[in-house]
This record gives C-alpha cells, sequence and structure tokens, in this order.
C-alpha cells in the first residue's frame, strides 16, 4: 500500500525537524476562506454582509415608498394571474413573482430581485478569488455609482439581462471555482433570465458565440504553455542536480505546480457537462418559449408578433413608409387606410390607444402584415436600412441615462393594481412618489452615473493587456463586459427602438468586471512581492492560482533556506508534503520514498566532487545559481501558516 511507511536505514547524519503544514482545503475557492489565504469567516458574517448587500440595493424602492414601475409592470403583475399571454412579453417572469406578490404585496419581489443579484455578484467575486469583503465594496459601488439599484428595485426584468451576461461568463471562464449543484443552480437561473426578455435570447447568444471560442484557444494555450513550462523544468540544469531521483521529483512537483495554477484548470463538474453547461442555458430558454408560445398562441416561434417591433422600426427609418405608400393601391395591407394618421414617434404608433396599429385590428391581425412589409423594405432599399441600423445603434450606445420611464403610469399599472391588490397595497401605491410625479433621479447622481460607466469603461480597456499577461479568465471577463455593450446597443436599437434604460441595465458591468480585476491583480501583486519565487517558464506569473498565501522564509535548523533544501533534501519533502497554495497533498507517493531518500541524504552528505571538494561546501554556490523553477518550487515546501 502507498499509505504504508517503508522502513528507513538508519541515517548518520542528523537532520533538523521539518515544519510540516496543514493544506489547505480543496473545496471550491471561496475567496475570504481558507482556500484563499485569509481567515475564514464566521457563519454569521457569511450570511450578514450578503443580507446587508441586498438591502443597499433597495435604497431607491425606499425612496420611492414603494417598488419602482413601468408602462409594462401592470402586464407583468397580471399574466399570471390572470392566466393569459401577453403578444409582446414572455410570460415567465410573471411567473415567478407570483408566489412572490401572490396578489397582495409587491414587495418581496424586489427583495427576491436583490437577493437574486447579489447572488450572482458573490459567485463573480468568488470567481476572481477575493476575500469575502470585496462584496461589500463592490455593492457600495455599485449602489452609489450605477443604475443597478434602480433596476433592483423596479418591478420589471431588466436585471436580469446582465445577471445573465454575468453568469454566462462564469459558466464558460470559471468553472473550475464551484461544485457542479452550484453550477447547475447557476444554469438554471441563466436560463430564466433569459427567458424573461426576447432581447436576451438573441443576446446571450451573441456573447456565447465570442466567449465559447475565446475560452477554448485560451485554454488551450495555457495548457500548452504549462506542458512546455514543465518540460523546460524537467531538463534544465541536470548537471547542478545532486541525485537523479531529487530532480524528477522537483520536476514533478514543479509540473503539478504548473498544472494545479493554470487559469482554466479541469472543472469539479465532468469535462462534458462543464462544456454543454453555458449552451444549455440559452437552448433551454429557447425551448421553453417555443412551447409555452406553440401552446397559447398556436405558434413555433420565440417572439410570434415580434415582427411589429421591425415594422415600427422600418417604418419610422423611412424606407417602410415608402413601400406602404408604393405598394397600399395593390397590396390592400391592414395599415393601408389609416397612412395619413401615423404618428410622429414609433412608441405612439406602438403603444397609442388610436394609432394605426390599434385601428387597423390590433398587433395581432397587423403582425400578419408585417413580414411582408420588412421584407419588401429590405429588397427596395437594403443600404438605406443598413445605414439607418448603424445609426440607431450609435444612438443607443450613448444612450445610457439613469431612471427612463418613472412615469407615474396611472392607465398601465394604476388599473392593475387597483383591480387585483387589496385596499393597503393600493395605498402604499397611490402614495409613493412616483405615483404622486415628485421622483427623479437627482442631476448629481445622473453625472455620477455616467461618469462612473465611461470610466469604468475606460479602466477596463486600460486592464485588458495587463489583465492578458498575468489574469487570462479576468481578461475574458473584461472583454465580455465590453462587448455586450455594442452588442446591447444594436439588438435594442437597431432593431428596436433607441431608449435609455435599454443600455443603462448593461453599461454599469465594464465598472462591476474592471473594479474586480483591478482587486485581483493587486492581491496578486501583493501575494508575489511577499514571496521570492519566480513564475514558471515561459507562462508568467498569471500562471498562478489566486489562492498562493503570502510566503516568509522559514528557518531552519541547519541554517539552509527553504529553496536550499527543497533542492539538496529528501525527496520526498519535494513531493510527499502539503503543497499549500494548491491544496495538493501527495502524501501516499512520498511515503513511498522515505527509505530509500534517506539513503540518498546520508551518501550525498558524505560524498565529494570530482574535485575532491565536499559537498556540503557546494551547497552556497548552488544556492546562488539556483535555477528560476526550483525556486519557484521552494515556495511550496515552507510556507508561512496563514492566520488563523
Amino acid at each position: 500500500m502507498l499509505h504504508q511507511r517503508l522502513p528507513a536505514e538508519p541515517s548518520t547524519v542528523s537532520q533538523p525537524p521539518r515544519p510540516r503544514l496543514e493544506a489547505p482545503p480543496r473545496g471550491p475557492a471561496e475567496a475570504g476562506g481558507a482556500a484563499n489565504g485569509t481567515a475564514e469567516p464566521s457563519t454569521g458574517l457569511a450570511l450578514a454582509i450578503p443580507a446587508l448587500c441586498a438591502l443597499c440595493l433597495l435604497w431607491p424602492a425606499a425612496w420611492n415608498g414603494y417598488p419602482l414601475v413601468f408602462a409594462d409592470t401592470g402586464t407583468y403583475l397580471s399574466q399570471a394571474m390572470h392566466r393569459y399571454l401577453g403578444w409582446d412579453r414572455p410570460v415567465f417572469y410573471s411567473l415567478a413573482i407570483l408566489p412572490l406578490h401572490l396578489g397582495l404585496d409587491t414587495r418581496p419581489v424586489v427583495l427576491a430581485q436583490s437577493a437574486v443579484a447579489i447572488f450572482v455578484l458573490d459567485l463573480t467575486r468568488r470567481a476572481f478569488r477575493l476575500p469575502l469583503g470585496w462584496l461589500a465594496v463592490l455593492t457600495l459601488f455599485l449602489a452609489d455609482c450605477t443604475a443597478l439599484p434602480w433596476f433592483v428595485s423596479e418591478l420589471m426584468p431588466d436585471l436580469l439581462t446582465p445577471l445573465a451576461i454575468l453568469s454566462l461568463g462564469i459558466l464558460v471562464f470559471a468553472p473550475a471555482a464551484f461544485r457542479p449543484g452550484q453550477l447547475w443552480t447557476l444554469t438554471a437561473l441563466a436560463a430564466f433570465a433569459i427567458a424573461a426578455q426576447q432581447s436576451s435570447v438573441p443576446l446571450s447568444c451573441a456573447m456565447l458565440g465570442l466567449a465559447v471560442p475565446a475560452r477554448f484557444l485560451c485554454g488551450r494555450t495555457a495548457r500548452w504553455l504549462a506542458s512546455g513550462s514543465a518540460r523546460d523544468t524537467a531538463t534544465q540544469r541536470t548537471e547542478d542536480t545532486p541525485t537523479q531521483p531529487t530532480h524528477r521529483a522537483s520536476a514533478w512537483g514543479a509540473r503539478a505546480m504548473v498544472q494545479r495554477g493554470r487559469p482554466f484548470a479541469r472543472p469539479r463538474a465532468s469535462g462534458l457537462t462543464a462544456t454543454m453547461l453555458p449552451l444549455l442555458a440559452p437552448c433551454a430558454a429557447v425551448a421553453a418559449m417555443m412551447s409555452v408560445n406553440a401552446i397559447g398562441l398556436g405558434r413555433v416561434s420565440i417572439s410570434p408578433f415580434g415582427n411589429v417591433f421591425l415594422l415600427a422600426r422600418v417604418v419610422y427609418d423611412g424606407p417602410g413608409m415608402d413601400v406602404l405608400r408604393r405598394d397600399c393601391p395593390t397590396t390592400h395591407w391592414g395599415l393601408c387606410p389609416y397612412l395619413d394618421r401615423f404618428p410622429s414617434l414609433s412608441d405612439e404608433f406602438l403603444w397609442n390607444r388610436d394609432s394605426p396599429i390599434v385601428l387597423a385590428g390590433g398587433h395581432k391581425a397587423v403582425s400578419r402584415d408585417a413580414g411582408a412589409i420588412v421584407a419588401a423594405a429590405v429588397r427596395a432599399e437594403p443600404s438605406r436600412i443598413l445605414r439607418a441600423a448603424w445609426d440607431n445603434t450609435l444612438q443607443q450606445l450613448t444612450a445610457f441615462a439613469t431612471g427612463d420611464g418613472l412615469e407615474p403610469w396611472p392607465d398601465q399599472v394604476g388599473t392593475r393594481i387597483d383591480r387585483d391588490f387589496p385596499a393597503a397595497e393600493q395605498d402604499r401605491y397611490r402614495n409613493a412618489l412616483q405615483q404622486r410625479g415628485a421622483l427623479a433621479v437627482p442631476p448629481p447622481l445622473q453625472a455620477l452615473h455616467r461618469a462612473a460607466a465611461l470610466g469604468g469603461i475606460a479602466a477596463a480597456l486600460a486592464l485588458l493587456p495587463l489583465a492578458w499577461r498575468r489574469h487570462r479568465a479576468a481578461a475574458l471577463f473584461l472583454a465580455l463586459s465590453l462587448s455586450v455593450l455594442p452588442a446591447s446597443a444594436a439588438i435594442t436599437g437597431a432593431l428596436s427602438t433607441p431608449h435609455d434604460r435599454y443600455q443603462s441595465r448593461v453599461v454599469w458591468l465594464p465598472a462591476c468586471v474592471a473594479l474586480l480585476t483591478a482587486a485581483s491583480l493587486a492581491r496578486r501583486a501583493a501575494i508575489a512581492g511577499g514571496s521570492s519565487g519566480q513564475a514558471i517558464g515561459p507562462a508568467g506569473p498569471w500562471m498562478f492560482p489566486a489562492t498562493w498565501p503570502p510566503e516568509t522564509q522559514v528557518p531552519v535548523g541547519d541554517g539552509q533556506t527553504p529553496s536550499t533544501r527543497m533542492r539538496h533534501a529528501a525527496t520526498e519533502d519535494a513531493i510527499a508534503g502539503p503543497i499549500a497554495p494548491t491544496g495538493v497533498v501527495l502524501e501516499g507517493i512520498g511515503d513511498t520514498f522515505d527509505g530509500s531518500m534517506a539513503r540518498t541524504r546520508n551518501e550525498y552528505a558524505t560524498s565529494e566532487t570530482p574535485c575532491g571538494v565536499p559537498m556540503a561546501a557546494m551547497r552556497a554556490s548552488n544556492e546562488a545559481t539556483e535555477s528560476p523553477a526550483m525556486g519557484a518550487a521552494a515556495h511550496f515546501r515552507d510556507p508561512a501558516p496563514a492566520a488563523p
């Protein structure tokens, strides 16, 4: 058995006792725990910090005196209660919030939304391997400087769009940091977030189309660098090693160190599961949306009547109106009798009660002609449509003011509250600042949000090259948070109508990821600055895990430094001892070497070089010429124990 210690021959050279440290737990990298070299927080503290953070994100609702509402809020409240499907909004968010409000009180809905937001932010913090205290720092920053709390406090699914992006980023870039159960939970949450809004489907597919290939390519690069570094370590400076077994053990330990420290380590879930989970979320969302629409509306489609939004876009960009005026005498579309009654804005065309759409029979009736009108406009003037889409995308990209849609909405929401909720809830709703027309985002806060968004984008761009060299997973998170901005602008602006709320719900992502990246890089730099080790080979310091604890030189009885003992002492210490930064404990393998290594140590201590110089006199020279690989391996010998 490997775990049975073999008898060792008596040693003729006394060896100083070598301290042996307990390895940190190999659980998921929960920053703030022992795996990150910091003290494990108490259970009460681990629960209190997220709870307080969740309350911090609800300050707009507390200020208003009621959860914020938008024009679509009435539909989301009533769909599940009255069992109907809206023509333009998926039913999943309505079904999810029904058990929370039960037709009695809407405040539990925003409480749950805040808890979900903190849950995803905490998982993102863990993916960057930061202590629990950074969740509080991140939450305070987002609550004060971004529009996130305004979406958390609103009875709308807009919050779920950025949470879906963060969830997919975790599933693609950091699955190794979490247990399979956590990954499945995150996948289910991402699927629900995607299904809650139609625009999230193309956005999530576009992000996965960028993230999955990037992760695959970077993973291949990391494995190539790790294998190359291990091969270099196994072959360099063989003439300096006193015995072949010691050198093999050192190279083996260095290889294990590199492989365990690579940024895309094998996840705790199986390889196939970890690869498929990010793709499962949008697939499940699409399947659910198509199934519900097929059963409830008789159309197997993600958005059965979504072509009405495209119709409004091409009509008010110009080509669609030209097609109507040209072809109405021969086609007799439903909108043709009302060409002289088109309002000046596309939103009025879509939503006014006296709009041509309503007069022509409603959105579902107009949807039958919308596809033909849009197709005719694309065939007639494709370049003009592309130019209009580009202009709308740019307009949406720069429109992200906080507080879009804070009107009272008495007809769209107030009538639903009066019909479906008790008198106490009606009183709370009417007494809120928003329903009295007294709620608005102060101009200084608007300016702060805009400055934080632009500063976050600039910081993400500035950190990207450094993170690419030192923390590949963080670099990919930065790239994802930046790429979501033009993608979201193109989907919502070019295909629908530019509105501030569309872009403001995702514009805070670069600032969030940039803050976590800066903290992670600073933490790594501080840890590396407190140790004398170097990265192995061409991989660079980003190859090392973020859980590497600070290193101190532990004095030993014979005056040797840890790296010298790693170089010349027993091989079992290079293999069997706990590798504290990565939690790799190889006791069983090392125990089989004890007897033979005792003999090797005795022979080496009493031997001489071919020139007659005692080997003991060569230690100082070997220490001075020690290779970077052996110096890095020394860090895995005797690190200072973490503070309890």
